[in-house]
C-alpha cells in the first residue's frame, strides 16, 4: 500500500473558504433547512414569521418585507444577499426603550436620526414630549411597524438604516400635490408630507371636496388644528370634557377616552360613534384609530360633510366654517393665514 506524503494531503485538500458556500436566494415557495435559518433570523432580530417550520409562506414573507422595510432596504419579500448581509450583521449596540416622558442623551440620539430621516420632532432637546412622539409614530407608520410612539428594538433598527429620499409622486389628478401642500403648509416635513397625501387625497375626494375653494377651506382648517399635520392627538389629556353630555360623553373616563383626534381634532362619543357608523370602522370602541393617518382624513372629511361645510366653502364664507368647526373663532387669524395661502396656490 503506498503511503501518501503530509505535502500530499496538503496539496489535494481544498481551503477552507472554497468550501463555504453563499446563502440561496429565497422567496415564497421555498422550503428547507436554509428557510428554517432565515425563519430563526428573523424572529431574532424581532420580525416573528410564526414557526421555524422551513416553509417560506405568506408569514414568513410578510416578515421578510416588515425587516426589509426597517432596514431600508427594497421590500420585494425576496431574501437575496443585501437581506443575508443585513440578517447576519452583528446586532447594534443595545439602546433603551423610549416613550414618552423620558429624558436623556438617548433622547437626544433618537430626536436626531428622526430629524436625519426627514420625521423632525422639533429640537434635540433630550425631552421624549409630544412632538417627539408624533415624529416617531410618522417615522413607524412610513417604516411598515406599529405606530405605537414606543421606541424598542425595531425602531431603533429602522433608525440605525440609511436614511432615503423617495422620489417625488407628483400631482394627484382630482387632488393636490406634494408641492401644493408644502408650500400650503410650510412647516410640514417632507416625509410626512409624503405619508399624509394620498390618504388626505382619497378622503377629499371621497367627501366630495373637489374644487380649489373647498380644497382651500378644507387644508386651512385642518393645518391650524393640527399643527400642519404633526399632531394627530390632542396634547391635553381630555379630561376637561369628562361629563360633557352634549359630546355623548356619559360614562366614567370617555373624556380622555373620546379627546381630540385626527386633523380636525374629533372629540366626544357621539362624534366617534358617528364617524365610525358612517365609514364602518367601530370607533366608539376603537377610539385610537382615529389618530391614524388612513382613518384621520376620513373622519376630518366626514366631520366637514356633517356640518355642511361645503357649501360654506363655495361661498366663501370661511368664518362661519371656523365658527362650525371650533363653536367659536379661537385661532381665527391662524386660519385665515392659511386659507390666504392655500387660495394662492391653489387659484380659487
Amino acid at each position: 500500500m503506498t503511503t501518501l506524503s503530509t505535502s500530499t494531503v496538503r496539496a489535494t485538500a481544498l481551503p477552507l473558504a472554497a468550501t463555504t458556500l453563499a446563502p440561496p436566494t429565497l422567496k415564497e415557495g421555498a422550503r428547507g433547512s436554509q428557510v428554517v435559518d432565515l425563519q430563526r433570523k428573523l424572529a431574532a432580530a424581532g420580525f416573528s414569521p410564526g414557526s421555524a417550520d422551513g416553509v417560506f409562506g405568506p408569514k414568513t414573507t410578510t416578515a421578510v418585507k416588515s425587516f426589509q422595510r426597517a432596514k431600508g432596504l427594497t421590500a420585494d419579500g425576496i431574501v437575496g444577499p443585501q437581506t443575508w448581509n443585513a440578517l447576519n450583521a452583528p446586532p447594534p449596540s443595545s439602546q433603551p426603550v423610549l416613550k414618552q416622558g423620558a429624558r436623556g442623551s438617548a433622547v437626544v440620539d433618537l430626536q436626531k436620526k428622526l430629524a436625519a430621516h426627514g420625521f423632525s420632532p422639533g429640537a434635540a432637546d433630550g425631552v421624549f414630549g409630544p412632538g417627539t412622539e408624533a415624529a416617531v409614530k410618522s417615522f413607524q407608520s412610513a417604516k411598515g411597524l406599529t405606530a405605537d410612539g414606543v421606541v424598542g428594538a425595531k425602531t431603533w433598527a429602522a433608525l440605525a438604516a440609511a436614511p432615503t429620499k423617495p422620489t417625488d409622486p407628483g400631482p394627484v389628478s382630482g387632488g393636490v400635490s406634494l408641492q401644493q401642500l408644502k408650500q400650503i403648509m410650510p412647516h410640514l416635513s417632507d416625509a410626512r408630507a409624503r405619508e399624509c397625501l394620498p390618504h388626505l387625497n382619497k378622503a377629499m375626494a371621497e367627501a366630495g371636496i373637489n374644487t380649489p375653494k373647498r380644497q382651500a377651506a378644507f387644508l386651512a382648517q385642518l393645518a391650524h388644528e393640527s399643527g400642519e399635520f404633526r399632531y394627530f392627538e390632542e396634547i391635553a389629556s381630555g379630561a376637561a370634557y369628562e361629563g360633557r353630555k352634549d359630546l355623548g360623553n356619559i360614562y366614567p373616563g370617555d373624556g380622555v377616552r373620546y379627546k381630540g383626534r385626527g386633523p380636525i381634532q374629533l372629540t366626544g362619543r357621539n362624534n366617534y360613534r358617528a364617524a365610525g357608523k358612517a365609514l364602518g370602522i367601530d370607533l366608539e370602541n376603537n377610539p385610537k384609530r382615529a389618530a391614524d393617518v388612513d382613518v384621520g382624513f376620513r373622519t376630518a372629511a366626514w366631520f366637514w360633510n356633517s356640518r355642511n361645510l361645503n357649501t360654506y366653502a363655495d361661498a366663501g364664507n370661511f368664518r362661519e366654517i371656523t365658527r362650525r368647526i371650533n363653536g367659536g373663532y379661537n385661532g381665527l387669524s391662524s386660519r385665515e393665514a392659511y386659507y390666504a395661502r392655500a387660495k394662492q396656490v391653489l387659484g380659487a
